[in-house]
């Protein structure tokens, strides 16, 4: 089964939309569609909402819907940090806040 990467600025209700997008062309009958579908569900039914997640996650290389979730959020919480860093520290500005400091603990 082959898997295509994520959009360059991954969007969860981008993907959501896919999903109902594809929920509706199984349902109109779509043939290109329902080889999809098989293609990336076990059962090759994705009639359901759930169901066309589970193949537009499959679609991506992720095992579930949840996994291509936390993934998204995980890329959404520190692209949103590097870009804050960015924003608030000039170039060439020393940081005047302290890193925290580590401590080791077997």
């Amino acid at each position: 089964m082959p898997t295509v990467p994520l959009p360059e600025q991954p969007s969860l209700d981008q993907l959501r939309n896919q999903a109902r997008e594809l929920q509706r062309a199984i349902a109109a009958g779509d043939a290109a569609t329902l080889a999809h579908a098989a293609e990336h569900s076990p059962s090759g039914d994705a009639s359901t909402l759930s169901r066309a997640q589970l193949v537009i996650a499959r679609h991506y290389g992720f095992a579930s819907w949840p996994r291509l979730r936390c993934h998204l959020r995980a890329v959404q919480r520190y692209s949103r940090a590097a870009s804050c860093r960015t924003i608030r520290r000039s170039p060439g500005a020393a940081s005047t806040r302290r890193p925290p400091r580590l401590t080791w603990q077997p």
